[in-house]
Order: structure tokens, then C-alpha cells, then sequence
């Protein structure tokens, strides 16, 4: 809890990156911590700032949320997070707390960098929507039109041929028979014994070749299999565009809304902003260099302030500060539920009771049989590390949770949209 207080000087930090765009206020964030207008007059809110009650939020609830996330800190569960939330447009709660790197006793601060692994594949999936707005390809054009090696697939255990050609909609779906490795098939031994694993240090055209010599774990079109699709998007938005990955989601997504500190490496000056997880935690990527393979499926590291930006764009039906991302019809697209009733959901079902899958990220399609807060129509997204996003139309609510836990990713998640949504008022 005293390490906790450092967050009155700690407020003082100014985003650099945000600040080059001239997003800079005079607005102050709104912060439970009672800390003075003078200071908070010197920090860069992601949105316009409101107090929690001036968008009906609860204080009061939003303080219970501290403490649940400061009782987590001393429990040694997390080393520490950052919160931000906005309604309505405005920017209500933004909190840095505990440690960002517990074992150098380094505080946690507001633009604290963290890896999001999934949390990259609505970001790949929202460049992919801007390209198909331009004609650069279709959603339903084959994959190997523009991946030639994806021309030819086998199936299970490689003795039944592909019926279906893979689309572009099937990897922004996860119906494209590609899997990891996280569950029993027939094809996991392939990917085993070719060396699969989550991080992969080949380059892109690489991995598609060898990936590509390896059987489909279903027929594309069939079943929804999480996996390594956004991986493959993400060759395909280089070869079309004729650009490496990370030059295109900068001109396309992080440029235009101001995410400066979003990338597939922090550069060595930054190193000291890199939040790490508690000892015993498993071992998460290296962000110091720049990978060789730019996946697109879990390379990127982030802020909350960048994604809080990424997720109201989304909610503004693809604007945001003037500037427009993405059509509104896009935007609908990509949040519809995509799983018709022919398509399989099978055992391993991640998104969960309640949910379908858009072409970016799960979208809630009912209340019935789901076990969390939340709204129908509502986008989700988490990742292996812990960090957490999701942005609810009804409430207008957008809400980004960074850590770095694999270990109490679901409880922390359980128990954040209780008390978010307990602390609506109306």
C-alpha cells in the first residue's frame, strides 16, 4: 500500500509519443487518489477526462476496484497494472498500480509498456478491414490467390485433401483449419514434430511456407479452431501491400490514432517503461530486439493508452477525434457475429457461453448461459499475459486491463467486470 502512494508523484509523467500529436490537455484525469489539479494538469489523458460521476460511474464502486487490484498486489498474485476506463466518450478512470518490475523495485507508471499477445489480433484484423475498404482484396478471396503455398492443403492426418479453398473471412474468423498446438488432434504431432511453438524466430514468408507443408486440423469453412490465422493475415497484408507488417499497421492504425508506444519491439531507450511479470510466472517474449517472424496472431506490445484509443475508435463505429480509421459499415462487419449455425464450435470453444466470433474478436450474442457482467453486442479480447480489453455499445463502455500474469489472467479478468459494471449508476 505505501508503494502504492507514489502514484501522486508518478502522475506527473508526461506520454511523450501521445504529446508529438498534440493530444495534450488541460483536462485532468480523474484518479481516486485525490491528487492535486497542479500536477494532473501535467498529464496526457488518452480522451477528453471526466469525473466518474459525471458519466455515472460510481466513485465509490471504482474505489473497490483499487482495492481488490491493491489486495491482488500484496497477495503477490500481480506485480502491479494499469486500468483505463471510459464512458461516454471520456476518459474516467486511468491508474497505474504497484510494480512494474517488482524485482528492480521499479513503481508501475501510467504509460508503462506491456506485451499483449492476442491482444494484436484485432489490431492485424482492423489493417485487414482498411485494405478490403480499398479493393486491395476480398473478403472472400482465397488465401492462395496471394499466398500461393496455401494452394495445395491436407487434412487430419494429412491423407484427406483440402475441399475448400482457405478465405480471408476464415482467418478473421478462425475457420481456417490453422491451429496452435494447445489441444489434442490429429495434428498435433505435425506441428510438434515440425517445431512449432507459440513464438516462432523465422520470418514471415517462412513460417507461411513451412506451416503450409503441415495438415489442416479441420476442413476450412467447417469449425472454429483458434489458432495461428492471424499469423498467416499478417504475411498476406505484406504481400499485398508490399510492405513488412509493421510498417503497414503504422500507417494504417497506430499513426492515425496516435499509438506511438504499439510495436513488435521497444527500442532501448524505452527498455526502462517495460513492465515484467512476478518470478514463477511463464516465461513471456523478449520485446528488447526485433523479432524475426512480425506475428500477427501475439507479437505486439502496448500501453493502455494506445489500446484505450484503438477500443473507443472501435466504439465510435470506426472514428475517433475527427479522423476516420475505418467505415461505420466496416466497423458493423467486423463485430457481427460471423459463426453461422453449420459452423462447429467444438469443446475448446474459448470466447465461451454467450459469445460469437466477429472477424476481429468474440462478440457477445446473448446473456443467456454466460457467467459474466456484460451486454449483448459487447467486443472482448484478452491474452496470454493477462492484458484485457473489452468495449461495450449498450453501456458505452470501453475498458483496458494491462498486466503481466499468465497465472490470474481468468480470475482477475472475473472480477474486474464485476466491479466495472457494478459501478455503473445507469
Amino acid at each position: 500500500m505505501r508503494k502504492l502512494m507514489s502514484i501522486h508523484k508518478r502522475l506527473k509523467f508526461v506520454c511523450a509519443g501521445l504529446l508529438t500529436l498534440g493530444l495534450a490537455s488541460n483536462t485532468a484525469v480523474a484518479d481516486a487518489t485525490n491528487v492535486p489539479a497542479e500536477e494532473l494538469a501535467n498529464v496526457v489523458a488518452p480522451l477528453p477526462a471526466a469525473t466518474p460521476e459525471t458519466v455515472e460511474l460510481s466513485a465509490k464502486g471504482l474505489a473497490k476496484l483499487d482495492h481488490a487490484i491493491e489486495t491482488s498486489i500484496e497477495g503477490e498474485e500481480i506485480s502491479g497494472a494499469v486500468i483505463a476506463i471510459a464512458r461516454r466518450g471520456k476518459l474516467a478512470h486511468f491508474k497505474a498500480y504497484g510494480w512494474q518490475d517488482k524485482s528492480e523495485n521499479i513503481p508501475m507508471e501510467l504509460n508503462s509498456i506491456f506485451r499483449i499477445y492476442s491482444m494484436t489480433k484485432p489490431l492485424v484484423s482492423a489493417a485487414a478491414m482498411s485494405m478490403i475498404e480499398e479493393d486491395k482484396f476480398g473478403l472472400d478471396d482465397a488465401v492462395s490467390r496471394y499466398l500461393p503455398a496455401l494452394t495445395d492443403l491436407t487434412v487430419g492426418n494429412a491423407s484427406e485433401r483440402a475441399k475448400n479453398a482457405i478465405t480471408v473471412r476464415d482467418l478473421l474468423r478462425h475457420t481456417s483449419g490453422l491451429t496452435y498446438r494447445f489441444r489434442k488432434s490429429p495434428v498435433r504431432n505435425h506441428y510438434r514434430n515440425a517445431g512449432f511453438r507459440l513464438h516462432m524466430d523465422v520470418p514471415l514468408p517462412e513460417f507461411v511456407e513451412k506451416i503450409a507443408g503441415l495438415p489442416l486440423a479441420y476442413q476450412p469453412g467447417t469449425r472454429w479452431e483458434y489458432g495461428r490465422s492471424i499469423d498467416v493475415l499478417g504475411h498476406l497484408l505484406e504481400v499485398v501491400a508490399g510492405e513488412t507488417l509493421d510498417k503497414v499497421l503504422a500507417q494504417r492504425i497506430f499513426s492515425p490514432l496516435g499509438m506511438m508506444d504499439t510495436a513488435f519491439h521497444v527500442s532501448k531507450e524505452e527498455w526502462k517503461r517495460l513492465a515484467e511479470p512476478l518470478k514463477g510466472e511463464p516465461r513471456f517474449f523478449d520485446p528488447r530486439r526485433r523479432p524475426r517472424m512480425l506475428a500477427g496472431g501475439q507479437g505486439l506490445v502496448s500501453t493502455a493508452a494506445d489500446y484505450l484509443r484503438f477500443g473507443q475508435m472501435l466504439l465510435n463505429g470506426g472514428e475517433l477525434d475527427g479522423r476516420r480509421v475505418l467505415k461505420r459499415g466496416t466497423v458493423e462487419e467486423m463485430t457481427r457475429d460471423q459463426l453461422h449455425s453449420e459452423i462447429i464450435k467444438g469443446s475448446y470453444y474459448s470466447p465461451g457461453e454467450g459469445y460469437g466470433h466477429g472477424l476481429a474478436m468474440p462478440v457477445r450474442i446473448t446473456n443467456s448461459g454466460s457467467l459474466s457482467s456484460g451486454s449483448v453486442g459487447e467486443l472482448v479480447m484478452g491474452a496470454h499475459s493477462g492484458t484485457y480489453f473489452w468495449a461495450d455499445p449498450d453501456k458505452e463502455l470501453v475498458v483496458v486491463h494491462m498486466m503481466q500474469s499468465a497465472r490470474h489472467r481468468a480470475q482477475i479478468r472475473t472480477l474486474l467486470r464485476k466491479l466495472i459494471y457494478s459501478a455503473i449508476i445507469k
